[in-house]
């Protein structure tokens, strides 16, 4: 019981935390008027370390007893999906919105 409450505190500090930026930077600011992209949802696609909920959701599929996590990205569903080795096979996991990992 717990494990859950710790999971969904960290979920809701996660998602409220902000970055703020310096208006008068002109490094990486784009020209006025043109679209930004936003970052994708996979680090590995990015090859970036894991932050924010990404990791939040890494750390409760390794406290589940699975290893080397790899290809987490959050689906349109609202889950975050990967790949991970439970023992010697390689499994699909998701975690939802309160920390349950399951696999596929």
């Amino acid at each position: 019981m717990k494990r859950i409450f710790l999971t969904l505190a960290i979920l809701a500090a996660a998602g409220g935390t902000a970055v703020a930026q310096n208006s008068s930077s002109s490094v990486n600011t784009p020209p006025s008027g043109t679209p930004t992209t936003p970052p994708p949802s996979s680090a590995k696609a990015t090859g970036e370390p894991l932050n924010g909920p990404a990791l939040t959701a890494k750390k409760a599929i390794e406290r589940d007893g699975y290893k080397d996590v790899r290809g987490l990205a959050k689906g349109s569903d609202g889950l975050w999906h990967g790949q991970a080795m439970r023992g010697d096979t390689q499994v699909q996991v998701t975690v939802d919105r309160s920390g349950r990992v399951s696999a596929q």
